[in-house]
């Protein structure tokens, strides 16, 4: 089973993304579990427990950006893949997730290509 979180602060994006990865699985023949979060600090909390696989992450959310709660991310699990999603990409933005070993960025809004 791939277990896979998905962290943003708008719900929209979050189904959209649910849809996208569950097919995804259907199409591969892949057992999927996602769980969703719109606040970072409740991903951190739970994550000791479910132990993902992959981790979708916003950049821009209030309290915590996508940045601090990767580095949070890295200091329990070495690792995880993480992916962000955003449509703030830029040099500074790409040099800080080289920082956390972020694996890619996917530009918003994503489209699912089978």
């Amino acid at each position: 089973m791939l277990k896979v979180a998905i962290c943003d602060d708008i719900k929209e994006y979050i189904k959209k993304m649910e849809i996208y990865i569950e097919q995804y699985g259907k199409e591969n023949l892949v057992n999927i579990k996602i769980c969703s979060y719109v606040i970072g600090d409740h991903l951190i909390q739970n994550y000791t427990k479910n132990k993902y696989d992959i981790i979708f992450l916003d950049i821009s959310m209030p309290k915590m950006d996508g940045f601090k709660l990767a580095g949070k991310i890295r200091k329990i699990d070495r690792d995880i893949t993480i992916i962000f999603c955003t449509s703030f990409y830029s040099i500074l933005n790409a040099q800080k997730a080289y920082d956390v070993e972020a694996k890619d960025f996917l530009k918003k809004p994503v489209t699912y290509k089978p």
